[in-house]
């Protein structure tokens, strides 16, 4: 975190605030990317979540990943060969757009997870935008509360766009350039 300082206001040493080297992540997700496979606006799709969490996830306790505008047939557990012994279960909540997955055993901290989920989930007609705001990962664990947003690979969506007026003079006449 960049935005953490250490001064020191002594009359005789002054220290000037300093951006602190090192701080120990808590309540985090790192390395966090989900990623569609075919990754194409409206179809069905793999999804491939992955992060580390910076704390323990106790027993019982849950992640949530809340995919809005996505779509599924299924209408509650979800449990695969590649998630069980991790698991104790996976729900699939329509009505929130939430999956929500529940761990089995207490895990490590810093302990990185992969978890695919194939072929249930529709993904959204109009796409999704590279590091949605919408999309988030999120849990209440005790050791940690965490939400995380920004993480997501985009699918059907234009990037790069640029608006440019030609020439750029206010008050005249332009014409308007648009690249993407």
């Amino acid at each position: 975190q960049a935005d953490l300082t250490l001064e020191a206001r002594s009359p005789s040493r002054p220290v000037a605030a300093t951006p602190l080297d090192t701080v120990q992540a808590v309540g985090a997700f790192l390395n966090a990317s989900l990623t569609f496979d075919p990754p194409v606006a409206g179809s069905k799709a793999d999804l491939y979540l992955n992060f580390t969490c910076a704390m323990e996830i106790l027993e019982n306790e849950s992640i949530t990943l809340r995919l809005p505008d996505f779509s599924s047939n299924l209408s509650s557990t979800i449990l695969q060969d590649a998630i069980k012994g991790v698991l104790v279960k996976a729900t699939w909540d329509g009505e929130t757009n939430q999956l929500t997955l529940v761990y089995l055993n207490q895990t490590r901290r810093n302990q990185a997870f992969e978890f695919k989920v194939l072929q249930m989930f529709v993904l959204p007609r109009l796409g999704v935008r590279k590091f949605s705001n919408n999309i988030s990962i999120s849990t209440e664990a005790q050791l940690g509360p965490a939400i995380l947003h920004n993480f997501v690979d985009g699918v059907g969506y234009l990037s790069d766009t640029v608006l440019r007026a030609i020439p750029p003079r206010a008050g005249s006449r332009t014409e308007l350039e648009i690249s993407f």
